[in-house]
C-alpha cells in the first residue's frame, strides 16, 4: 500500500466528503483546480508506487475530462488545448 504522506503534500479525495459542507468542499476543489494551473510534474500512484511520472516541458500544461457517465478519467498532456481553459 502506498503511503500517502499528507504532512508534506496536499491530498484531496474526491471520492469521500470527510465531513465538509457541500459548499465547502466545492470551494476546496475550485482552489485545487486553480492550483492545478502550475504543474509541471503529473505522476500516477497505484499499490505499486509510482507508476507512470511525466515531467511537462515549459509549454505543457494538463487537461482532464470525466467521460462514460463520470466512469473514467482521461488526462491530456500537450501544448495547446490546456490554454483554452486559463
Amino acid at each position: 500500500m502506498v503511503d500517502n504522506d499528507k504532512a508534506n503534500n496536499t491530498y484531496t479525495d474526491i471520492m469521500s466528503d470527510g465531513g465538509m459542507d457541500p459548499r465547502n468542499k466545492k470551494e476546496a476543489l475550485g482552489e485545487d483546480l486553480q492550483a492545478m494551473k502550475g504543474v509541471n510534474r503529473f505522476e500516477v500512484i497505484d499499490e505499486e508506487g509510482r507508476s507512470y511520472v511525466k515531467y511537462l516541458n515549459k509549454d505543457e500544461g494538463i487537461k482532464f475530462s470525466l467521460q462514460d457517465d463520470n466512469r473514467t478519467l482521461k488526462v491530456f498532456i500537450d501544448s495547446t488545448s490546456w490554454k483554452s481553459q486559463l
